[in-house]
């Protein structure tokens, strides 16, 4: 079974949901896993429905999912994210988790 297919397999179970407010706008961050707890899936999404900024977070964990089930590790997108200068993610604080 591939990495992919796994996660069909594994189902909604292991998915955890987490709302974040960034930039004043107000996300909905999801991850799922494989069966070893490898992060398998990320479903990102805003209450904007239908402008860029909601299109681009869908489109970003689309993406993200992907190369997650191809064999993309996780710490790959943590060297490739927008930093601060301390090295720390510009991102919302919260949704560390999900990494």
């Amino acid at each position: 079974m591939t990495r992919a297919q796994a996660v069909v397999a594994v189902g909604v179970s292991s998915r955890k949901l987490v709302e974040v407010e960034h930039g004043e706008i107000l996300y909905t961050a999801g991850a799922g896993r494989f069966e070893d707890a490898d992060l398998a899936e990320i479903f990102l999404n805003t209450r904007k429905f239908g402008m860029a900024v909601d299109v681009n977070a869908r489109d970003a964990g689309a993406a993200a999912s992907s190369l997650l089930q191809h064999g993309y590790h996780v710490d790959i997108f943590r060297k490739a994210l927008t930093c601060d200068s301390d090295g720390s993610a510009s991102g919302p604080r919260r949704a560390r988790w999900i990494f």
